[in-house]
């Protein structure tokens, strides 16, 4: 529910908000009215429309502080975005589906292709094989080829889209391809007439893996390969060197704090010694 305001974006009813779940209007009332009482939404009684509160935002501000690369993530995908006027997601592991945590997509003029505008717009929160994208491909680059074949095989066995039952089996090839080239090329194999474009981000200690995707029609993306390579190895080597930097701050801190529990005992002893 969070994360579809955060892609809506304003209050909503109580009908908007039930079809965008896909849930019984009497099942997200209850659901609401639960929220409202623990604080996480307010309601407005004129427009009859829920929002988050400020609390939401309360509980994640540990996360910005302690992995301060993370809370730039968002600022960085969009620059991205502006970069290659595409859609830009970031997607980690969900049991075996590649989870969309963060989209910025295209502008609306964009989406006006012989394609479905439904298939080129992300919803965050959107899950999808990782055996059938791009950015699935760039998360088990992570895995062994033995992991990757049993994921294959769940896929296939799991999935109900016929297009994610034909195209699971790429996975193994697909992967191989990034480990040699560093970076994953779908094209239409999670969604018909679109390509996409995707590295896996460096690690923080504080989340785990990330892949970064810049995703549109398949022509489009082939005339502007280079540039979202670029792009996207841009961001990539920018948070490799913010989390150096990071490094050598903890690495500092620790020795400092190492020097001072050394020099604990003889402190102490003097301070006794003046007694």
């Amino acid at each position: 529910m969070f994360e579809m305001f955060a892609s809506i974006q304003r209050p909503l009813t109580v009908t908007e908000i039930s079809k965008q779940l896909v849930m019984p209007q009497s099942s997200t009332s209850e659901l609401l009215q639960l929220l409202v009482a623990l604080d996480y939404l307010g309601y407005d009684t004129e427009s009859r429309t829920f929002f988050p509160t400020l609390r939401i935002s309360f509980l994640s501000s540990w996360i910005n502080s302690s992995d301060e690369q993370s809370s730039k993530l968002p600022e960085l995908v969009m620059k991205v975005a502006e970069q290659v006027n595409e859609t830009v997601s970031l997607a980690m592991r969900n049991g075996i589906h590649a989870h969309y945590v963060l989209v910025h997509n295209a502008p609306q003029e964009l989406t006006q292709a012989p394609i479905d505008p439904d298939a080129l717009h992300i919803r965050s929160g959107y899950l999808k094989p990782l055996c059938c994208c791009a950015s699935g491909w760039a998360l088990l680059g992570l895995e062994s080829d033995l992991t990757i074949e049993r994921l294959v095989r769940r896929t296939v066995t799991e999935t109900t889209s016929p297009l994610w039952k034909r195209t699971a089996s790429c996975a193994p090839e697909e992967v191989r391809l990034y480990r040699s080239r560093g970076f994953a090329h779908s094209r239409g194999q999670g969604v018909e007439g679109i390509a996409g474009l995707s590295i896996r981000l460096p690690r923080s200690e504080h989340r785990p893996p990330l892949a970064a995707t810049v995703s549109g029609p398949i022509e489009r993306i082939e005339e502007k390969k280079d540039l979202v390579l670029q792009c996207l190895r841009t961001l990539n080597a920018k948070l490799s060197s913010e989390l150096e930097v990071v490094s050598a701050h903890e690495q500092d801190r620790e020795e400092q704090t190492a020097r001072l529990e050394k020099s604990w005992p003889s402190a102490c002893e003097k301070s006794n010694g003046l007694r």
